[in-house]
């Protein structure tokens, strides 16, 4: 489903619900490929993704598809006169966003509203001009960034933290369990505020202590020889040969490959969340959330400042061990956890998710899909 908004084919990869009692358009713009075919495949053919990275933008379609809106497509050769009936546009991140494009949706519509939610650490971003950032009517956000903005707890968590089954997968019973993990790519920055480095270390230590049956995922860390030049493994080519931590071959004894989702950590008691980079302050994405989804407890270190009622909640409760201020820290509790029966970990990740529920549903906590969604019932 795609809209072409110009004459010079500019074109956004989007997804359109229509309430047909009004004759009117919702739009939502998205940056990746992939996560337009998600949404496409889950709202026109109900096809479910087993990975809960998605889970909160496919509740939140359900939400829309229950006030009246359903699913459109949007045929190429439908002429631009079409976006005259979008009410609201919802740009999520705007890296591909131009003043061109922007400029051309207020040439046929100037009466539509613009909402731009960000989550993306504006590190990966093009940067966001002042010009552009006034061209939108609101601009939800998460964390700091120099234009004027909503701020929001987070952008991860819609309603609530769903739970996923192994079977819910679509994976056989696996009898063997693990202590703990960590997922993340084979990148390197000369930025001394990534975390590159950080997770290198962690790996190494991690790997070389024998009583803890650890195991670590990610791409990028073993490229095959007819491959190795490949355009695409050039960054990995390039953190293996800037990187100051080298890894030995006891970590890479433990390294168990690449995932398409994260539905293994249903085999860890544990597993460490380290966000790519400390910045800005209240930064951070849902590799807090996903692990519960999976029944594994997730031990986030904090490496910026984060101040929101969701960090306050867990600081003062029973689970404020999950949150580490440095590594020293984040050991002590996966070694804790690790001489726990994983059965008993797996019934503390669900009091954690649950209680989390309940906090995120009591104390109205805004995210920026809950602030979309007040946009759109203001429409009806």
């Amino acid at each position: 489903m795609e809209f072409m908004i110009n004459r010079t084919n500019a074109w956004i990869s989007s997804i359109a619900l229509f309430n047909r009692s009004k004759g009117s358009f919702l739009l939502f713009v998205f940056n990746y490929l992939h996560l337009r075919t998600i949404a496409a495949n889950y709202l026109l053919e109900n096809k479910k993704t087993d990975d809960g990275h998605f889970y909160h933008l496919l509740k939140f379609f359900d939400d829309l598809i229950l006030l009246g809106y359903e699913p459109y497509v949007c045929k190429q050769s439908e002429p631009n006169s079409l976006l005259s009936h979008i009410e609201l546009f919802i740009f999520f991140d705007y890296s591909a966003i131009t003043q061109y494009q922007i400029k051309a949706i207020k040439n046929v519509n100037n009466a539509a509203k613009l909402i731009l939610c960000l989550a993306e650490n504006p590190n990966y971003l093009f940067p966001l001009s002042k010009r552009l950032s006034s061209s939108f009517d609101k601009i939800y956000c998460p964390y700091e960034i120099d234009h004027a903005h909503e701020k929001t707890e987070t952008a991860f968590v819609y309603k609530s933290i769903p739970s996923f089954t192994k079977q819910d997968c679509g994976e056989q019973v696996v009898l063997e369990t693990f202590d703990s993990s960590i997922i993340n790519s084979n990148l390197h920055s000369f930025s001394n505020r990534s975390n590159y480095e950080l997770r290198r270390k962690l790996i190494e230590v991690f790997s070389n202590l024998d009583f803890l049956n650890f195991q670590w995922f990610g791409r990028g860390w073993y490229t095959k020889n007819t491959e190795k030049f490949n355009r695409q493994n050039l960054k990995y080519i390039k953190a293996d040969l800037l990187s100051l931590s080298r890894l030995s071959s006891k970590s890479y004894a433990k390294y168990a490959g690449t995932i398409d989702n994260k539905s293994i950590l249903h085999m860890f008691k544990t597993t460490c969340v380290i966000e790519n980079l400390s910045f800005p302050n209240n930064y951070y994405t849902e590799k807090l959330f996903e692990p519960l989804e999976y029944g594994c407890i997730p031990i986030f270190l904090k490496t910026n400042s984060i101040t929101n009622k969701i960090f306050e909640y867990i600081s003062s409760s029973e689970f404020s061990g999950f949150m580490a201020s440095n590594l020293i820290e984040l050991l002590e509790s996966v070694i804790y956890l690790s001489a726990m029966e994983i059965a008993d970990t797996k019934k503390i990740a669900s009091r954690f998710r649950n209680e989390l529920n309940s906090f995120l549903e009591l104390s109205g906590t805004n995210t920026n899909l809950n602030r979309c969604y007040g946009e759109i019932a203001k429409l009806l």
